[in-house]
C-alpha cells in the first residue's frame, strides 16, 4: 500500500496519518501483541512486519500506522517500554526511498586470445590467416 493510499473502512486520510518504527521487537511477538501495546493510544491503521527474504522469518522491526495526535502519544510513552524480554524502541519511521544500483562502466573489449593445442604450430596459422 501506498502511503497515499487509503483502505476503504479506514478512518483517518493518510495524510493524517503518521508511520511509527518499532525497534528490537522479539522473533516470538505476534501482530496482536504489538498492536496491543498502542491499543491504549488509539486505532492502529495499518501494521507491517518486514520478513527476510532467505530465512523468511520475520526481523527485528515492525511498523504501525495511526493519527497524528495518537502516535505522537505513543511514540512517547512506549519508547524504552518491555516488549517480552526485550526493551523495544519506537520512533517515527524514516521515509522510505527508492534504492538504486549505481551504474556501472563497461568494461573495456580485451583482444580475443587464440587458444590453440600444443604441438599444432600450423593451427595457430591457419586461424591468423
Amino acid at each position: 500500500m501506498s502511503p497515499d493510499s487509503t483502505p476503504l473502512d479506514s478512518p483517518t486520510p493518510a495524510h493524517d496519518r503518521l508511520r511509527i518504527q518499532i525497534g528490537n521487537v522479539p522473533m516470538a511477538a505476534t501482530e496482536a501483541q504489538i498492536r496491543a501495546m498502542f491499543l491504549p493510544f488509539g486505532t492502529v491503521e495499518a501494521f507491517e512486519r518486514p520478513v527476510n527474504d532467505y530465512t523468511y522469518r520475520a526481523g527485528p522491526l515492525a511498523f504501525v500506522e495511526m493519527a497524528r495526535d495518537a502516535a505522537a502519544r505513543a511514540i512517547e510513552a512506549l519508547d524504552g517500554t518491555k516488549l517480552g524480554r526485550e526493551v523495544v524502541s519506537v520512533s517515527v519511521a524514516s521515509v522510505r526511498s527508492t534504492w538504486t544500483a549505481p551504474a556501472r562502466a563497461a568494461a573495456p573489449e580485451r583482444p580475443r586470445r587464440i587458444v590453440t593445442p600444443r604441438g599444432m604450430p600450423e593451427a595457430r596459422r591457419n586461424i591468423r590467416d
